[in-house]
């Protein structure tokens, strides 16, 4: 049975050593009709209760479970259920019954995210709830039997297979079908509708992970696309894979789930890039995980054959004969044998110097063994003025952006108006109560002198505001970017600069410069030879 997210967060703890062994018991499920299970759905509540907590929801064409899955052992005394710890201590008292729960959590779910969604299946669906309780023999359940948790909607301790699980579910729903709805049953629901209800769920499946995990994931990205899915999809079937994307299209939101993923499987993983502050970044957002996090300078200093998977963040920057012969030492099984992950924005190499080299980058699509790359096309940091204004100026491939509205104006600005724009900045009620948390300064790294001996370079300073160059904040973001150009820069170095800084921002950019209206007459020359036919 397919089953999404395809993983538990956390599976291998004690307290999840139930649900960790129902979701492997659900896999092999030979289920008779078009089934999809989903687990982990959490439910903002109502009056009567706060939150509603699905541990699975097993949606098949005739009938939808709701299942509670217990780890610790089930009592009951004097109204109250408690689950015990394995000394058995009282690790937790609830007033409702497991069963309870999972029938109030699925009709919940089922009349206030089934049926607004998808009104047109009221009456063609049955529901039915379930419990599955690790620690509990037969005898203990035969004791809890009464009508809060009655004996045929139970898996014990003893059935936690295939066939018990198949016994159980008909058991289940025999026991919640009525004489009249036995007479006539249900129409039940189409597979693509099986499909369609699963794919809509999706998004916020995908988030439900424990709270530390959640916080950082949503920082910026607040869930996967469409197209992100279809990658993680891919990746299922392919050890090694190019996956291509410009900025803002997600790849290191989308580098992090995986490594998580790879982590919970029990492999060694390295992850190699050579920004510093996006290896920061990544060691933050990671911090719980042992995982090897280093730029290309530090291979030399790792034992060989350490590592069972590979990702690569800003790949188009290592894409060079000794980068790529350190790392064939480092895998397990060497580059062309083990499994790994090479992101990276391939096409929009802009600047008068390219880093990247073709021949390279030609041998690592061939050890793909597929020979193909995985495109991202949707971009989910940037405004869509954000991304026309690039795609205008600097020819970029941006992607279809997947924000709403259109957002501010890139705007040009003299130098010299900064005090000015970051007071209407302070005062934007969309950035919250600490704007100048979110903002960067960002200049091109070759013009460090200059910006740091400018005017605006030593307000900045003063300012005690985040300064960066263009390299090294390659991966990152901001809600607020002020991207620093010097009075002299070439026509190439120009858009490549710019493409890497006015990406970078996720609310609002300011291009400052000396003389205004010579950058805009340079923009323009930009934006003319990018409409002239190639």
């Amino acid at each position: 049975m397919k089953i999404i997210p395809s993983y538990i967060w956390d599976g291998e703890k004690p307290g999840n050593q139930a649900e960790h062994r129902f979701f492997e018991v659900l896999q092999k499920l030979p289920f008779p009709e078009r089934s999809i299970a989903l687990h982990s759905q959490n439910l903002r509540g109502d009056k009567k209760q706060s939150w509603y907590e699905i541990d699975f929801l097993i949606l098949t064409q005739t009938c939808i479970y709701g299942v509670e899955v217990k780890t610790g052992f089930l009592s009951s005394r004097d109204g109250d259920w408690r689950v015990h710890k394995s000394n058995m201590d009282i690790a937790y008292t609830k007033k409702k019954s497991p069963y309870v729960q999972a029938k109030d959590a699925t009709l919940y779910w089922r009349d206030n995210w089934l049926f607004r969604n998808f009104p047109e299946l009221r009456g063609r669906i049955d529901c039915a709830y379930m419990v599955a309780l690790f620690q509990n023999d037969e005898s203990s359940l035969q004791t809890l039997n009464c009508p809060e948790l009655p004996r045929e909607v139970v898996l014990g301790d003893q059935e936690f297979t295939v066939d018990g699980l198949l016994k159980r579910l008909k058991e289940t729903r025999d026991y919640h079908l009525t004489p009249t709805k036995r007479r006539t049953q249900s129409p039940g629901l189409s597979k693509q509708e099986v499909e369609f209800i699963a794919n809509k769920l999706r998004p916020s499946l995908e988030q439900s992970y424990p709270a530390g995990v959640r916080n950082f994931l949503l920082n910026s990205q607040h869930e996967l696309t469409e197209e992100q899915y279809r990658l993680l999809d891919a990746l299922e079937s392919f050890d090694r894979l190019l996956i291509d994307g410009g900025a803002g299209t997600g790849k290191t939101f989308v580098l992090t789930h995986l490594v998580r993923k790879d982590v919970l499987a029990g492999k060694t993983v390295l992850i190699l890039t050579r920004p510093e502050k996006l290896r920061s970044k990544l060691q933050l957002l990671l911090k719980d995980l042992d995982i090897c996090i280093l730029g290309p300078e530090d291979l030399a200093n790792i034992e060989d054959n350490r590592f069972d998977v590979l990702y690569v963040d800003e790949g188009q920057d290592l894409c060079d004969e000794q980068t790529l012969h350190d790392l064939d030492k480092k895998l397990r099984g060497g580059m062309g044998s083990s499994r790994w992950r090479w992101f990276g924005d391939f096409q929009n190499q802009l600047g008068a110097e390219l880093h990247m080299s073709e021949e390279v980058f030609e041998f690592i699509k061939g050890l793909t063994g597929n020979n193909s790359i995985f495109p991202l096309r949707r971009n989910v940091r940037n405004t869509p003025n954000v991304v026309r204004w690039l795609e205008a100026i600097c020819h970029a491939r941006m992607g279809e952006t997947v924000m709403a509205g259109a957002g501010p104006e890139v705007l040009i600005e003299n130098e010299h108006r900064f005090s000015t724009l970051l007071e209407q900045v302070t005062s934007n009620p969309v950035l919250g109560d600490s704007p100048t948390e979110s903002t960067v300064i960002i200049y091109p790294k070759d013009f460090s002198g200059e910006f740091h001996s400018s005017t605006f370079g030593k307000e900045a300073l003063n300012k005690n505001l985040s300064i960066s160059d263009s390299e090294s904040f390659k991966g990152l973001e901001s809600e607020v970017v002020y991207a620093w150009v010097p009075p002299k820069i070439e026509d190439s170095d120009l858009k490549d600069y710019l493409y890497k800084s006015v990406s970078r921002a996720r609310a609002i950019c300011f291009v400052v410069t000396k003389n205004k209206d010579s950058l805009m007459k340079q923009a323009m020359r930009l934006q003319e030879s990018n409409d002239e036919p190639s």
